[in-house]
């Protein structure tokens, strides 16, 4: 970066100091150039406690003691900001944001930013700030720890490819404590992942921890196997609308944050001779009503059968006393209400439904296009993790993959209620692992699945 390039992907295992090494960059680029400078981590607490409050260990000296005090003119701690006063009169401003509230830095002009994690934050958030650095040439720095091959991988895949971009792979073979106080021993020894080994850590979590391995699902993911899967065997493709079959959807209706609508078809494996499911379509927005929706609907090229909605489409509006799911039939929308059943057994209906779905994927523009983010939602949706007991909770982990999750969700609940829609003898077969797979499993240990090639299939045949 001191060179001059204006990207950087740091992919460093755990422990490493991602953002100890990160934190010292942006202060020095902040006494470089007078500007703002933001410091994303996935959510506000994880902000707090991983840089605002953090000490280095085993010194226990806290982070924010890097910043020079003499400099310090200003210390929000409420909104976790720093102001440097610089020599030339000028100031340069630091605040940590939360990825969860990236609205709130809507209208401003950073000049440099740090994704740390970036593995769990939303690419969206990216995008958001894309074009305010490539109108005031600022920088960016993305570092994080592999988590499966998500958003993170294919940003990892496309700055290893471009002579505009640093990038760094640092596993334990390559870090070592060689500060004037330490003794050059590596930060993390053979023997400490043989302990974790020991201790029931998974070898596919111990690579990507350790050795920065971009194989497996991400941990604690409900579908990244299943996502893993379907590209293996061909299933994430060009799709093509199949005019002779009807078009149903599936909403996961926001109020103050996203909707998410999904297009499937219900067609034929003419190769095969059984009934898939296909995704050939998916609109996302925020902040408007049933009719803008239905308007966009309405201008594309598709012959509309079933609308499956959420079971709270019967909840009566505030002040007009009509439910949405009234409202929506007076404009000739008429929704079915998906059956309102345990969330473990949603997502098992999702689990179950997966092997039997193909996704289209324009790959011109895979990197940005809509189903990417479809791809990345449903490998991103996981389980919470409890820092304190280091497990897993039950309960998913709320964030902006929720919302097509829980679209895909209410797709797949009817699909696997639907007597003999789909019940070929193939999709029955006992030795089928995943519809025994349950959330209440540990992660990634689903039963034995067989691996059934689908890379011929056409919806119009051979």
């Amino acid at each position: 970066m001191r060179a001059g390039a204006k990207r950087a992907a740091l992919v460093w295992h755990r422990r490493a100091g991602k953002d100890d090494t990160t934190l010292n960059w942006v202060i020095e680029a902040m006494l470089e150039r007078a500007g703002t400078y933001y410091y994303f981590l996935p959510t506000y607490a994880q902000a707090k406690k991983v840089i605002w409050d953090a000490q280095r260990q085993p010194s226990g000296q806290p982070f924010l003691d890097h910043f020079p005090t003499e400099l310090i003119v200003a210390k929000n701690e409420t909104e976790m900001r720093i102001t440097l006063a610089l020599p030339n009169g000028r100031h340069s401003t630091f605040q940590l944001v939360g990825a969860d509230n990236i609205d709130s830095i809507v209208g401003t002009n950073p000049v440099g930013v740090v994704f740390s994690e970036y593995s769990l934050i939303p690419p969206s958030s990216w995008d958001l700030v894309r074009p305010i650095l490539a109108e005031n040439g600022g920088w960016a720095v993305f570092v994080f720890t592999p988590r499966g091959r998500n958003w993170a991988a294919e940003l990892w895949a496309h700055a290893r490819k471009s002579p505009e971009w640093f990038t760094s792979l640092k596993t334990i073979r390559d870090t070592r404590r060689d500060s004037p106080d330490e003794d050059g021993s590596p930060v993390i020894t053979d023997e400490a992942v043989q302990q974790e080994r020991d201790g029931g850590l998974m070898e596919e979590l111990v690579q990507q921890e350790f050795f920065c391995s971009f194989e497996g699902a991400m941990q604690g993911s409900y579908y990244g196997d299943l996502i893993e899967r379907m590209r293996k065997e061909g299933r994430i493709t060009a799709v093509p609308l199949d005019r002779d079959v009807l078009v149903d959807t599936a909403w996961d209706l926001g109020v103050d944050d996203e909707t998410v609508i999904g297009f499937f078809q219900n067609v034929t494996d003419r190769v095969r001779g059984r009934k898939i499911i296909t995704l050939i379509d998916i609109e996302v927005g925020g902040g408007a009503g049933l009719e803008h929706y239905w308007r966009l609907m309405q201008s594309k090229p598709y012959t509309y059968g079933r609308h499956y909605g959420p079971h709270d489409l019967k909840v009566q509006e505030w002040g007009s006393g009509n439910t949405r799911l009234q409202s929506a039939a007076r404009m000739g929308l008429h929704f079915e209400v998906v059956p309102k059943i345990s969330l473990p057994d949603g997502i098992n209906a999702v689990r179950r439904m997966l092997p039997h779905l193909w996704v289209d994927e324009d790959v011109a523009n895979r990197k940005y296009g809509k189903m990417a983010t479809w791809i990345d939602a449903m490998t991103g949706y996981r389980r919470e993790f409890d820092e304190k007991t280091q497990t897993f909770r039950l309960q998913p982990h709320h964030d902006w993959t929720s919302h097509y999750a829980d679209m895909t969700r209410y797709r797949a609940v009817l699909y696997s209620s639907a007597s003999g829609l789909f019940a070929t003898r193939e999709s029955q077969r006992p030795t089928q692992g995943d519809t025994h797979w349950s959330v209440f499993d540990e992660p990634h240990s689903p039963a034995g699945r067989p691996q059934h090639s689908h890379t011929r299939w056409s919806v119009f045949g051979d």
